[in-house]
């Protein structure tokens, strides 16, 4: 069998993929299905015997199909992990998948410093017992980790995918060209990632909640929006929890942007979500021909359960540092100007 190129995130159960990871395994959920002989099935059968083992199970969600992909990943395969800090992992698989029970006995702190063990169970914290749905393992040598400005547009793009996992061997020369590469393909991404850690620390201190929807405001003018407003936190006419921060209208292109702000830390929630769609729905009923765009904006990382709302819901989510890359794109020289609005 030839080999191929893979790519696979490791977000979901983040404490735990992500320490998981820095010890050489990528993960995946479906740990209802980790004592359940799937590999062996899969082994023997191929395709067929894992769509007979999903039907047999009741499982149609066309998420299942990640857990195929993971199944296929074969030892010399290679792997592109996108990772937090728009960095990404070239790793080499060196063993074949496995239920993560066969690393019964394991232990490790996960990425808030508490420990973790795997059991025949599964993995829990060891002091709490609070379980976690990773189901499957398979192990990585790391072969390079680095800035995504040493990839090209085609390896970001495929990057940016929402979904857990992918075939990507149509990218072999661009994977290899990472991998030896010795210098940022776009030095303009080099500096604005070099710029990122930076501005999101004087986020973090200086800018309150309300500074941060001004500088989205700005943020919209500058892009060329013909009205945008910051609407009364107390806005009539609204049910259901819905609710947008920050409104900006282009009126050449018949489009409004509506937008949620958050500051936050950590995760943000599909709460988020759920204010900006229902905001969106209640007043796309207006009669007027403008095509309404929900974002929302975030200091934080998204919840996996954001991300799947979003997608449902058609909402951007802007997330992490995005924002700030945005922002240093667009130009910040009159920033300061957003705050004397």
């Amino acid at each position: 069998m030839s080999k191929k190129y893979w790519l696979h995130r490791v977000s979901h159960e983040w404490r735990i993929s992500y320490a998981l990871l820095k010890k050489g395994y990528l993960t995946i959920g479906w740990s209802k299905f980790m004592q359940e002989g799937l590999l062996e099935a899969v082994q023997k059968g191929g395709i067929r015997a894992f769509e007979a083992f999903m039907t047999s199970h009741e499982e149609t969600n066309r998420s299942r199909w990640n857990l195929w992909y993971f199944s296929q990943f074969c030892v010399g395969d290679t792997v592109v992990v996108p990772l937090y800090d728009k960095e990404f992992l070239i790793g080499e698989v060196v063993e074949p998948p496995m239920p993560i029970t066969e690393l019964n006995g394991f232990s490790f702190k996960d990425e808030l410093n508490e420990m973790a063990i795997v059991n025949k169970d599964g993995v829990s914290l060891a002091e709490s017992g609070q379980c976690f749905d990773l189901g499957f393992v398979v192990k990585i040598k790391p072969l390079t980790r680095l800035p995504r400005s040493f990839a090209d547009a085609n390896l970001i793009a495929r990057m940016k995918i929402r979904q857990t996992n992918a075939d990507i061997t149509d990218l072999k020369s661009s994977i290899e060209a990472a991998l030896n590469a010795q210098a940022p393909v776009s030095i303009h991404d080099a500096l604005i990632e070099a710029t990122t850690s930076n501005v999101q620390d004087v986020i973090k201190r200086h800018i309150t909640p309300d500074n941060l929807e001004r500088i989205v405001k700005w943020y919209m003018k500058k892009m060329g929006a013909d009205v945008v407003r910051i609407p009364a936190k107390n806005e009539r006419n609204k049910e259901n929890g819905a609710d947008a921060d920050v409104i900006a209208e282009f009126n050449d292109l018949r489009v409004i942007y509506y937008i949620q702000v958050k500051k936050h830390e950590g995760e943000t929630s599909s709460w988020a979500i759920q204010q900006i769609s229902e905001y969106r729905q209640q007043r796309q009923n207006e009669a007027n021909d403008y095509t309404y765009i929900p974002w929302v904006i975030s200091t934080a990382n998204f919840s996996e359960e954001a991300v799947e709302m979003g997608k449902a819901n058609g909402v951007r989510l802007i997330g992490g540092t995005d924002f700030i890359g945005m922002l240093l794109n667009c130009g910040i020289s009159d920033i300061d100007s957003a705050l004397n609005a």
